[in-house]
């Protein structure tokens, strides 16, 4: 996510949209993104801006269908271990 950010954008500091999408933990998400992008050097968040994707965008088409995948056959899903992803959370 951050190399995506980096490559989108010149500055070094950022507003980000988040889909509200995980009622209740704003908080751990503002935390653990600003904890990670603090790993990279010349890169900060500036903000936050929680809210509800656009029906008509393909986010929210996108979201609809996994919520209804119940049995993981959407096969451009990316399988990830928890190895994949711990070095990147908050100790």
């Amino acid at each position: 996510m951050l190399e995506g950010i980096k490559r989108a954008s010149h500055k070094s500091s950022f507003f980000l949209n988040v889909c509200r999408g995980f009622a209740g933990h704003e908080n751990d998400i503002r935390v653990n993104i600003k904890s990670l992008a603090g790993r990279e050097k010349n890169l900060r968040v500036e903000g936050f801006n929680f809210g509800k994707l656009k029906k008509s965008s393909n986010a929210d088409s996108y979201a609809y269908l996994i919520s209804k995948d119940t049995k993981n056959k959407i096969s451009s899903l990316i399988k990830l271990k928890i190895a994949d992803f711990e070095k990147f959370l908050k100790k």
